[in-house]
């Protein structure tokens, strides 16, 4: 317990110690079109995580030289473009070196290897979009990290244990700054990136080792949001590495009267529900698993359609 105290002291001395960077050099979110708030707003705390990911690593002596390295070149690329917005393609090609640095000692074949980091290209960058409105990213990760917890406790993996509290300390850290009305923190790219790459590591890591493929469903509402945003956007022959707000709880938050933080929570109680799905199917064999994940797809699709013709008629 005495670790996770010191790290929750040293997490929030460097939060502190980047907010006077951050004023100090200019680091802010500057509202535009898209924008859900109207003031400007500190941007790339979100590298509070990769820190707490660094801490974990060396602290507990769990030094994967390919993933620190992959995880560290996201967070690097990912907090340049935060500082001065970058080309999407440079973005895209030091993200495939880095996950492919991240999942290099998997024992896949050629195929199955290009497949899964072309895959999480997608997934990470699905995983950026939801850092829109306040409180979203810090709940729904605080949410995927514990049912993660849940996992790696009930089925005896202790791999990422401590990982996955040393980050859950880091994302609780960043919730006191950035879920709230007003927030005083955005995660930046810097922030969204790197956790959902981690966190994405993980869920594919548990996924060979307990031959789960439910354990995907973790991540079930931020792909079904954004992959049928952009699945939408392409029909609309829209352009579709363009900045916008078309994603349903950005729609919410903008044509409703729901609040950004009651938007949050609605998205983090329908992802708490499916994990709770998720951990209770993990025994089942695999056919059971995909098809109880390929019904959790179909309902979540459902809800966006719904929620999509409801806003129509706002």
């Amino acid at each position: 317990m005495t670790i996770y105290i010191i790290t929750a002291i040293f997490i929030i001395c460097m939060a502190f110690l980047y907010r006077k960077v951050a004023l100090r050099y200019h680091i802010f979110d500057v509202p535009n079109f898209r924008s859900s708030h109207t003031k400007p707003v500190i941007r790339g705390a979100g590298i509070v995580f990769y820190i707490a990911f660094l801490w974990s690593q060396f602290f507990f002596n769990q030094q994967n030289v390919f993933l620190i390295f992959g995880v560290s070149l996201l967070a690097i690329i990912s907090f340049i473009d935060d500082i001065k917005s970058l080309p999407a393609w440079p973005r895209l090609g030091f993200q495939m070196v880095g996950l492919t640095s991240m999942f290099f000692e998997f024992p896949l074949s050629f195929a199955l290897f290009l497949s899964v980091v072309l895959i999480s290209i997608v997934i990470i960058n699905f995983y950026n979009f939801i850092d829109g409105i306040n409180g979203m990213l810090a709940l729904y990760s605080f949410i995927t990290v514990g049912s993660l917890y849940v996992v790696s406790l009930v089925y005896n993996i202790a791999e990422f244990k401590n990982l996955l509290l040393i980050i859950g300390v880091s994302i609780v850290v960043f919730a006191f700054f950035n879920f709230r009305k007003n927030a005083v923190f955005f995660a930046g790219d810097v922030g969204s990136i790197t956790l959902g790459a981690i966190l994405l590591f993980i869920i594919i890591s548990l996924s060979f080792q307990l031959k789960s493929p439910i354990i995907l469903g973790l991540l079930t509402v931020c792909v079904a949001d954004t992959g049928l945003t952009l699945i939408k956007r392409i029909k609309q022959k829209k352009a579709i590495l363009q900045a916008h707000r078309e994603h349903v709880y950005e729609q919410l938050t903008d044509k409703s009267r729901f609040s950004h933080l009651q938007i949050s929570s609605l998205y983090g109680v329908l992802q708490l529900i499916i994990n709770t799905i998720v951990v209770f199917t993990i025994p089942l064999t695999i056919n059971y698993q995909l098809f109880i994940l390929l019904v959790l797809s179909l309902v979540s699709c459902i809800l966006y359609f719904y929620c999509n013709r409801w806003l129509q008629k706002i």
